[in-house]
C-alpha cells in the first residue's frame, strides 16, 4: 500500500503528489481559432499542465485556457507547422480533445523528445 503526500505548489496553487517530479517547464503559446494565449507548459512524470500568463494589457480571458491531463490520457503527439515554421505540437487525448501549442524551434525538439519518452514508458 502506497501513501501519497499531496502538496500545494506555492507558485501555481495546484496539488502535486510527492512522486510527481517536474521534467520540463517551457514557455509556449496555446493556439486557438481566434487568438494566441501565451503561457507555460509543464511536463512532469505523471501529468502535463498548461498555465496561461497573466498580462495586464491582454483582452483575452485566460481563466478557461488552463488545463491539465495525465500522460496516460495522451493518445498522439503530432509535429505541426505554425506560420510556416516547424515550431508547434498538437496533442490528441483519448477523450477526443486536442491542443495546438507553439514553441520556439529548439524548445519544440526538447518537448517532443520528453513527451515521446514519457508516453512510451507509460505503455511499456
Amino acid at each position: 500500500m502506497k501513501i501519497y503526500l499531496s502538496l500545494c505548489s506555492p507558485t501555481s496553487g495546484r496539488r502535486q503528489t510527492m512522486t510527481e517530479k517536474q521534467v520540463l517547464d517551457v514557455s509556449c503559446e496555446l493556439i486557438t481559432l481566434m487568438d494566441k494565449v501565451p503561457g507555460r507548459l509543464e511536463i512532469t512524470n505523471i501529468r502535463v499542465y498548461f498555465t496561461s500568463s497573466k498580462n495586464a494589457d491582454s483582452t483575452i480571458d485566460t481563466a478557461d485556457r488552463e488545463f491539465q491531463w495525465t500522460i496516460t490520457e495522451l493518445r498522439e503527439v503530432h509535429l505541426r507547422r505554425y506560420n510556416l515554421r516547424r515550431s508547434a505540437l498538437e496533442f490528441f487525448l483519448v477523450d477526443q480533445t486536442n491542443y495546438f501549442i507553439n514553441f520556439d524551434k529548439e524548445v519544440r525538439k526538447q518537448c517532443t523528445e520528453t513527451m515521446y519518452c514519457k508516453q512510451s514508458s507509460c505503455f511499456a
